[in-house]
């Protein structure tokens, strides 16, 4: 009988283990650019997180109006300007 030595090389078989949010990911639906802000926040933000989802929002959009104005709409350019101005 031969004695097979085994090799500390790794096995060429795929491993089976698959990250945890690979299939749910692959199987997520896409996110619905049209949907309404209200319909947004409540699908994906906990009640217990709203200040903090809303704070982060409010910043962001600051952000953009500061930085890439271009990135806006002109409805929200334009709301967002008035409110600026009222502002000073």
């Amino acid at each position: 009988m031969l004695n097979k030595k085994k090799s500390s090389r790794p096995s060429k078989k795929k491993a089976s283990a698959k990250s945890p949010t690979s299939n749910a990911s692959r199987n997520a639906p896409a996110a619905d650019a049209r949907a309404s802000t209200d319909r947004v926040e409540k699908s994906f933000v906990g009640d217990g997180s709203i200040d903090t989802y809303v704070g982060q929002l409010a910043r962001f959009g600051t952000y953009l109006f500061d930085n890439h104005t271009g990135k806006l709409s002109d409805g929200h350019l334009e709301k967002m300007t008035d409110a600026h101005n009222e502002d000073k």
